[in-house]
């Protein structure tokens, strides 16, 4: 399983991003992925790198395609391969669920 935090958000478009944000949130969703939003980013769970790497650019597209003309993207990866682990299960094995 591979968990992943993603933020992407165009530059030059004015202080409020939430249309910007809003396209990329339902590009993810529409990836089959497992997609958490939260305030500063969105996590992703997905069975392969491909997958996480596919929606990102997925939602860059939906970004750009909202008129993005200069985009960040930001991601954190944590592939684990010794376990099944889900964002749910980290955040248990820390006492926050």
């Amino acid at each position: 399983m591979i968990v992943a935090e993603v933020s992407i958000a165009p530059f030059g478009v004015g202080t409020s991003l939430s249309r910007y944000v809003k396209e990329a949130v339902r590009s993810l969703r529409e990836s089959g992925l497992k997609v958490t939003p939260g305030p500063m980013g969105t996590v992703l769970e997905g069975p392969d790198l491909g997958s996480i790497f596919h929606a990102v650019e997925q939602a860059h597209d939906a970004v750009r395609a909202a008129g993005g003309e200069r985009i960040s993207i930001n991601i954190k990866v944590d592939a684990r391969y010794d376990k099944d682990a889900s964002a749910e299960e980290k955040l248990r094995s820390i006492g926050e669920i």
